[in-house]
C-alpha cells in the first residue's frame, strides 16, 4: 500500500544522483536527476526501495497529520537512497554513504516520532492504560 508521504523517485536520486546515469549514453556521465527504464536501477527497482524503506517508516509513525508528511518523506527518500547506495554499489565509499545516509535517516526518524507523538489529538502510545476491577462488596471484611 503507497503511503500518502511517500516520496518520489527523482526525491530519492537526489540523494544518490551517480545511479542515475543513462545507459545509453554512459560516456557522458551526465545524470538524468530520476530513476527510469535508462538507468540502473531502473524506476521499477528504485521504486521497490522507496516501498521498502516506507514499510519501514510506517511502523514508526502510523498515522501523521499532512503538515508531517515532508519530514516523512525525507526520511523514507534517505532509508531507500541508502538502500540503493548499498544494492547498487560502485566501491567502498558508496558503502560509507550509505552508512551517513541511513544515519542521517535514523536521527530524523526520531525526530519525526517525537513530532508526531507531540500533535495534538495525537494518541500517545507511551501512556499507560490502567485498568483494575471492580472491587468486591466483602473486600473491606479482608482487611
Amino acid at each position: 500500500m503507497a503511503e500518502l508521504w511517500e516520496p518520489t523517485l527523482t526525491q530519492v536520486a537526489g540523494y544518490v544522483p551517480w545511479l542515475t546515469v543513462s545507459r545509453s549514453d554512459p560516456g557522458a556521465q551526465s545524470w538524468l536527476g530520476t530513476f527510469s527504464e535508462d538507468t540502473t536501477p531502473n524506476a521499477v527497482q528504485a521504486g521497490q526501495h522507496i516501498t521498502d524503506a516506507a514499510s519501514l517508516v510506517a511502523p514508526r509513525i502510523g498515522t501523521i497529520a499532512a503538515t508531517l508528511y515532508p519530514t516523512a518523506a525525507t526520511v523514507t527518500a534517505l532509508l531507500a537512497a541508502a538502500s540503493l547506495a548499498r544494492a547498487y554499489r560502485r566501491g567502498p565509499e558508496d558503502l560509507t554513504t550509505a552508512a551517513a545516509l541511513e544515519n542521517r535517516a535514523t536521527a530524523l526518524l526520531d525526530s519525526l516520532v517525537d513530532s508526531a507523538d507531540d500533535l495534538p489529538g495525537s494518541p500517545n502510545p507511551l501512556v499507560p492504560v490502567l485498568y483494575a476491577p471492580d472491587p468486591v462488596p466483602w473486600g473491606d471484611c479482608l482487611l
